[in-house]
């Protein structure tokens, strides 16, 4: 603060001075300008300094909160809650096999209570015929000429097939075709729902099935078990809403049919998470039940699905950032609170620039000597370090699978994961427009039996 100040007061003696001098030349006004131009932008260096700090804090709060001991806040009762369970696929007969035959032979949740779909979206190969001969029903989309291609789609026109018969069902629960589900997912859903009739949303703790396929796919899992702890379930702690994972979540069927599946960006489900922000419907995480993600083995493959989750995140912020500062700004006058979801969520959408722009701003801010800026490098160098010891900690206590990769593997994995991400934003933010959708590529045969727990 006292360095703005002491830019503001500088600038404003000389243009004074200038002004005062009955000689004053066209170089004099020149001189004004430049200058002028110069304190406007380190007026919006030290704004942009200080809000990096400010989520600096921010993260690190939710990094301390992260280390409580996690308990379910809620009982465990008897089954009552009737779930329709949806899985989009797009060309997953290599895959689609092991999660329903997962679902279907694997809960410890009765059996008549659960219904299992597949979506077969623009599937040219045995995907639908694998799906029903393994006891799911099926639902076949085809794309009419002019709809995009992509998961939103297949979701929405599965949604409409199922009209007739999603009443019949409290929840609709939602899993990728490459997943394994654990074993109480149901009963841990059901008993969290019936718990709180505020829940509408509830994401599980997303976990991976192939942490030792490569450098690639370790530094997705200890990523993500970073994430589950020192994020999402630190949000929920806070009573902020958890980001919804694309899989393993599930929706209230009330409050699915209220809001509708308009989402149709390249991020679903983050879209869908700022729609529930935006009615003011609560999410909340489940840190007692789990998915099984295949993570991507391949550099390439990586960066191609990344790439599609940064173009999606930056095209909701542009089309819902506004919406969601008008209803933090209006909460208080229309409920009576704030409502810091909104706000919260708003900032999220800002992640694709904030993590794009920083390397770009400690270099601005090196050239021109503000010292503000160390304060930010040294706590991103301390989270860069520690998030290695973050991930080993929560692989410790949450998960039950286990890793052949020492420390510096996870390191490797882990750096080469944070930063191509920087670039990978950076892109998104540029073609965001770019809305086709690449397939990732599925091929891992573990089953739920072989997850080998600890």
């Amino acid at each position: 603060m006292y360095s703005l100040m002491f830019i503001l007061s500088g600038v404003k003696g000389d243009i004074v001075g200038v002004l005062s001098n009955p000689d004053t030349t066209f170089q004099s006004i020149g001189w004004i300008l430049v200058n002028g131009l110069n304190l406007l932008f380190n007026v919006a260096m030290y704004a942009v300094n200080t809000f990096m700090l400010l989520f600096m804090i921010y993260i690190a709060v939710l990094t301390l909160i992260g280390f409580k001991k996690i308990k379910r806040n809620y009982e465990i009762v008897a089954p009552k809650k009737s779930f329709l369970v949806l899985v989009p696929a797009h060309n997953e007969e290599s895959v689609i096999a092991g999660i329903v035959d997962n679902l279907n032979n694997n809960m410890d949740y009765p059996r008549e209570l659960f219904d299992i779909y597949v979506i077969a979206d623009n599937c040219n190969d045995r995907t639908a015929e694998i799906a029903r001969e393994h006891g799911a029903g099926v639902v076949e989309h085809t794309s009419p000429p002019g709809e995009p291609k992509g998961k939103p789609y297949g979701i929405r026109y599965a949604l409409k097939e199922l009209d007739g018969i999603i009443n019949n069902y409290d929840n609709v629960a939602f899993f990728d075709a490459d997943n394994l589900v654990a074993t109480n997912f149901f009963t841990e859903m059901n008993s969290q729902f019936l718990s709180d009739d505020s829940i509408k949303v509830s994401q599980a703790y997303l976990d991976c099935k192939n942490p030792d396929d490569s450098y690639v796919s370790i530094g997705y899992a200890a990523g993500y078990y970073q994430t589950n702890r020192f994020f999402q379930n630190a949000k929920n702690t806070l009573g902020l809403t958890p980001a919804i994972g694309g899989t393993g979540f599930t929706v209230d069927r009330l409050a699915l049919q209220e809001i509708g599946w308009t989402a149709d960006s390249l991020t679903e489900d983050f879209e869908f998470q700022v729609q529930c922000v935006s009615e003011g419907y609560r999410s909340v995480w489940n840190h007692f039940t789990a998915v099984y993600d295949e993570k991507p083995t391949e550099a390439k493959q990586s960066i191609i699905q990344r790439l599609r989750w940064a173009r999606g995140h930056w095209s909701i912020h542009r089309k819902y950032f506004g919406q969601l500062m008008r209803r933090f700004k209006d909460s208080k006058k229309l409920t009576g609170k704030r409502d810091w979801n909104a706000l919260d969520t708003g900032v999220y959408t800002l992640l694709p620039l904030i993590a794009g722009a920083s390397p770009f701003l400690m270099v601005i801010n090196g050239l021109l000597g503000n010292t503000q800026i160390v304060w930010i490098a040294a706590m991103m160098m301390v989270m860069a370090i520690g998030s290695v010891i973050l991930a080993k900690f929560a692989m410790k206590r949450d998960t039950i699978v286990t890793t052949n990769y020492n420390i510096f593997k996870i390191l490797f994995g882990m750096m080469w994961f944070s930063f191509t991400f920087i670039g990978i934003y950076i892109a998104g933010i540029l073609t965001y427009k770019n809305r086709e959708w690449v397939r990732t590529e599925h091929r891992s045969q573990v089953n739920i039996d072989s997850l080998v727990t600890k």
